[in-house]
This record gives structure tokens, sequence and C-alpha cells, in this order.
């Protein structure tokens, strides 16, 4: 549930400056989602686990995937912004690196880089924004009670 990238969490909370523990996790680099789900679990979870947490470095993978993305980086621009996951995956094994391919791939969308397509798209389908909704032929009534209730038939 708790990541340092803030991938998991799916509401946003507003920050809670004048909480203690808001401060300790700000010092400690974490973000405001990550503080408040640390605050909530605190009572749930042993007092040794949520300390252990605060002290914990980073995982072998973050730093793996800190040292590759400043390669990616590298030879992504060596190479005229052009390479896309295969052509980059090869360059980085000819430099000696040991790298999957799914794990360039996953750098490279993290960071925002993509490789040049060449040709065109070709678009199947061009959806019409100011025609009508198609007729409801079934006759549904989709009125509930109240919100949130499920009306069963």
């Amino acid at each position: 549930i708790i990541s340092k990238s803030g991938r998991f969490c799916i509401v946003f909370l507003p920050c809670f400056q004048s909480s203690m523990s808001y401060k300790c996790c700000q010092h400690k680099g974490l973000g405001a989602v990550e503080c408040w789900i640390l605050g909530k679990l605190k009572n749930k979870m042993s007092p040794s686990c949520y300390h252990a947490f605060g002290k914990r470095g980073k995982s072998a993978r973050e730093v793996e995937d800190e040292r590759l993305s400043t390669k990616i980086a590298a030879v992504y621009a060596a190479n005229y912004n052009c390479y896309g996951v295969c052509k980059i995956w090869h360059a980085l094994l000819n430099e000696g690196e040991t790298a999957a391919r799914c794990t360039a791939e996953r750098l490279m969308r993290r960071n925002g880089l993509r490789g040049v397509v060449r040709g065109k798209m070709k678009r199947t389908a061009i959806a019409d924004r100011n025609a009508d909704f198609a007729e409801d032929l079934v006759k549904r009534e989709c009125n509930a009670p109240a919100p949130l209730r499920i009306v069963r038939v």
C-alpha cells in the first residue's frame, strides 16, 4: 500500500502540517499521502514495524532503477531521442549492462521516453461527437429510491 513514488495511492488527501508524524515523514522524504497512511496504520501495526519503515533505506530495486534510468536517458539522448525500447535495451547490453527488456520498458515509460514511430497510424473509425445516442429499445428504468441503493427486480 505504501510506496515512495505514490503510484498505489488512489485518493489524495490533504496535508496535515500540524501533526508531528507529518513533520517526521516530511523529514524522511515521504509525501503527505504516504505519511497519512502511515499515521493511520500506526495504530494497527506494531511500533517496531512502524519505526522500521522510517529507518529503512531504498530497496535494491529502487537503487538499480535510479542507476539504469540515468544510463537509459544518456543512451536515449545520444541517439537523437529516437530509440525505442528494443534498441535502448540492445544498447545497454552492448555497454555490458544486464537488464531485462521489460525493465527498460518500465523505466522508459516512467521517465516519459518514447521511440519514434515511423509511418502514419491508421485510423479505422472516427467518432461523431455531435451524433445522438441510440434509442433504449429495452425500455430500462434506472430510477433508484436513493443514492447508492441497489434496486432489485
